[in-house]
């Protein structure tokens, strides 16, 4: 888990953990098997559920505050992936983001810098 999260805050290659953390391929194999069973998913709703009790909030929000950030892809992404968007005038992909308001994620999701934010909530 050390290493996943090293990874997450350093935003560093697989290959690049430092040298006492366990073998990059071995911290990736978890993450994969682990993102493959939605441990993750898992993880984050009990943590969410049990921050929300300890600061007297209900079980579920009732306000969302909802967000987009179009990005500029690599030229290695494939044309599907990217669109442009006029807005931004940027070639790539665009974030949506949806936090509750203690600011934990709600939705994450990415789509061609083309899609407009509000078809993608709609979509939501």
């Amino acid at each position: 888990m050390d290493g996943i999260l090293y990874q997450l805050k350093n935003g560093c290659n697989w290959e690049e953990l430092p040298k006492d953390l366990p073998p990059y391929s071995t911290v990736f194999w978890h993450y994969n098997q682990w993102r493959a069973a939605d441990v993750f998913e898992e993880l984050m709703s009990i943590l969410h559920g049990q921050v929300r009790e300890q600061v007297k909030k209900t079980k579920w929000t009732r306000l969302l505050i909802v967000d987009s950030q179009a990005v500029k892809n690599t030229c290695n992404a494939s044309v599907d992936s990217k669109g442009f968007c006029f807005y931004k005038a940027t070639n790539g992909i665009k974030r949506h983001l949806a936090v509750d308001i203690l600011g934990f994620p709600f939705f994450i999701h990415c789509t061609p810098a083309k899609v407009s934010d509000d078809a993608e909530l709609m979509r939501c």
